[in-house]
């Protein structure tokens, strides 16, 4: 799943970052991005979740290939650090450079 969720991200032909994320929005769900010097977050909101999500490692594999594609292509995105079933109100989901 890891590596669908990354051919995806190749496949959007956006310019910017923000214009991938908004095809989002038209199933309600909000991705808010948060960047610094070694690091992108991606917090995602409005996932429909069940007792298992199915997302993680699609969702991981598509913010790690956006922040490649439209950062720079040391990123790497690890798995999500803060899970709506685990209780939280949104997945996080953060790419880290990989030197």
């Amino acid at each position: 799943m890891f590596e669908a969720g990354e051919q995806a991200a190749v496949n959007l032909k956006y310019d910017r970052i923000e214009g991938s994320c908004s095809e989002f929005e038209k199933d309600e769900i909000k991705i808010y991005i948060e960047k610094s010097e070694k690091k992108v977050l991606f917090r995602v909101k409005g996932l429909v979740l069940d007792k298992k999500c199915k997302y993680c490692d699609l969702l991981r594999g598509f913010f790690g290939e956006l922040a490649r594609k439209h950062f720079d292509p040391k990123y790497y995105c690890k798995k999500g650090t803060e899970c709506a079933i685990e209780g939280a109100q949104e997945c996080i989901f953060i790419a880290e450079m990989v030197e």
